[in-house]
């Protein structure tokens, strides 16, 4: 007679966190495809993106900002130099910090590569209407302060 095993019921968050993990894998692999047609991988366009909204930022804000370890960010930032898309030039004040800065050319690829990337995750979010992609937004955010926080995480009453 074949034994039957009972599976331990997952926790909520368990299953979310599961969840999570595959749709960003798969989301991640959508927008490398994506990328590819631009000559960028995901992270190498995190770092573009970022300059975009504040350039001139110092290699340390940018791995804090973008949760890149320091030696991971430095590979990227030589490979984007070197395709000519970024510079970095030494802080004004402080000899020893980094400024990176975008240059003509990445902001020209930029300006490809972001509406390649805004229609590809409007397509990967298309399971949710507008109202579930602003409440999924607002969780995530959430999400995100607790696990910088643990303590800014309040239950709902």
């Amino acid at each position: 007679m074949p034994t039957v095993t009972r599976q331990r019921t997952r926790s909520p968050a368990v299953v979310a966190w599961l969840h999570l993990v595959r749709v960003f894998a798969l989301t991640d692999r959508r927008a490398e495809q994506a990328l590819r047609a631009f000559g960028l991988t995901h992270p190498q366009f995190g770092v573009l993106a970022r300059l975009r909204e504040r350039d001139g930022l110092t290699q340390q804000e940018l791995s804090q900002r973008l949760l890149l370890d320091k030696s991971n960010l430095c590979r990227i930032l030589t490979l984007l130099e070197g395709k000519g898309l970024l510079e970095r030039q030494p802080d004004g004040e402080d000899q020893r910090v980094n400024r990176v800065l975008l240059t003509a050319r990445g902001r020209r690829v930029l300006d490809q590569a972001v509406p390649a990337m805004d229609a590809m995750l409007e397509e990967q979010f298309r399971g949710l209407d507008r109202a579930g992609q602003r409440t999924l937004s607002a969780l995530l955010r959430r999400l995100e302060r607790a696990a910088a926080e643990p303590e800014a995480l309040t239950p709902p009453s």
